[in-house]
C-alpha cells in the first residue's frame, strides 16, 4: 500500500503543477454544468492527467471521476480506460477522483482548492490522498495506518489527530467560502459557539477537522459527490473523527447514486451525536 500511496501522490503533484500553471495564467475557461456546478480548463486538464496515469498503473481498477469524458474525447481513450470508467461498479477496486475540489475557490483565486484521490475495495475506502498545490500540502491515509500531513512529495510526514473538545459550545466550525449558510451562522450565534472559519474546498475543511484545527463541518445546502468525500472520509476516520450524512449513516461508495442528497457532517468524533441532534433541530 505504501508504494500505491507514493504513486498516487506523485500523480497528484504532476496534476497540481498543471493546475497552478492555469491558475497563474488567469485564463480559466469557466463553464457551468447542467446541474449548475462550475468547471473549467483546470478541472478537465487535471482529470485527464489523473485518469490516464492511474489507468496505466492499474488498468484492472475501476474509475469514478467527477469530470465525465464527452464522446469525442472517449474515442481517443485507451479501451482499458473507457472500460474502467464504464464498469467501475462491478470492479473490486475503484479509484474515486475529484480532479479539482473547490472550483469556485479556484475561480475566486483564494488558493483553497485541491485534488482528491480515493481508492476503495468493495466500496470501502482503503487509501485517500488530498493535495493542495498552492501550499504543496498533502493529507493522506491508508486503512488502519493513521492519517498524516506532509509538505511536498519528499517532505516529512507528521501524524495528525482530531481534537479532544467534547463541549459543543466550544466547537470550532469550518464554513464554506463558496456556499454561505445563514442557518449555520444562526446556529453558531444561538449556541454561543466560537466564530466559524471560512475555508474553501470540501476536502480541505474535512482535513482541518482531522488535524485538530476545528471540530465540526456541517454541509447541508447542496448535493455533493462521492468524489468529494471518499479520500477525505478515510483521512478523518484514520485521524479519529467521523464523516456521515445528516442522519448518521456512512457514505456508501458503491451506491447507485453518485450524488449524495442527505448532507454531510464531519466531526472530531466526540461531538458527532450532539451535532446530529443540532442539525436535526436547525435543518428540519
Amino acid at each position: 500500500m505504501e508504494e500505491m500511496l507514493r504513486l498516487v501522490m506523485s500523480i497528484e503533484e504532476k496534476a497540481g503543477a498543471e493546475i497552478m500553471r492555469i491558475y497563474q495564467s488567469g485564463k480559466f475557461g469557466m463553464q457551468t454544468k447542467e446541474e449548475g456546478d462550475l468547471f473549467g480548463i483546470a478541472d478537465t486538464t487535471s482529470n485527464d492527467i489523473l485518469i490516464n496515469a492511474l489507468n496505466r498503473a492499474r488498468p484492472e481498477f475501476g474509475i469514478l471521476t467527477e469530470e465525465k469524458a464527452v464522446p469525442e474525447d472517449m474515442a481517443d481513450q485507451p479501451d482499458s480506460l473507457t472500460e474502467a470508467m464504464q464498469e467501475w461498479r462491478s470492479r473490486p477496486y475503484n479509484w474515486i477522483i475529484d480532479s479539482l475540489d473547490g472550483t469556485a475557490d479556484f475561480n475566486n483565486k483564494n488558493g483553497m482548492f485541491g485534488i482528491h484521490i480515493g481508492l476503495t475495495l468493495e466500496g470501502a475506502p482503503i487509501l485517500g490522498a488530498n493535495y493542495y498545490p498552492v501550499t504543496g500540502t498533502f493529507y493522506f491515509a491508508t486503512k488502519n495506518n493513521g492519517a498524516y500531513i506532509q509538505t511536498g512529495l519528499y517532505g516529512h510526514a507528521n501524524k495528525i489527530r482530531v481534537s479532544n473538545v467534547r463541549n459543543l459550545r466550544e466547537a470550532r466550525l469550518v464554513k464554506s467560502t463558496a456556499f454561505p449558510d445563514q442557518t449555520i451562522d444562526r446556529m453558531i450565534k444561538d449556541l454561543k459557539m466560537p466564530e466559524g472559519v471560512d475555508i474553501g474546498s470540501f476536502g480541505l475543511k474535512v482535513c482541518k477537522v482531522a488535524e485538530g484545527e476545528a471540530e465540526l463541518y456541517i454541509f447541508m445546502n447542496k448535493k455533493f459527490g462521492l468524489w468529494d468525500a471518499c479520500s477525505s472520509g478515510l483521512i478523518i476516520s484514520e485521524a479519529g473523527g467521523i464523516l456521515t450524512d445528516r442522519f448518521g449513516a456512512e457514505i456508501k461508495y458503491s451506491q447507485d447514486q453518485v450524488k449524495c442528497s442527505n448532507g454531510a457532517i464531519t466531526s472530531n468524533g466526540w461531538l458527532h451525536n450532539p451535532a446530529l441532534k443540532i442539525v436535526d433541530e436547525y435543518f428540519r
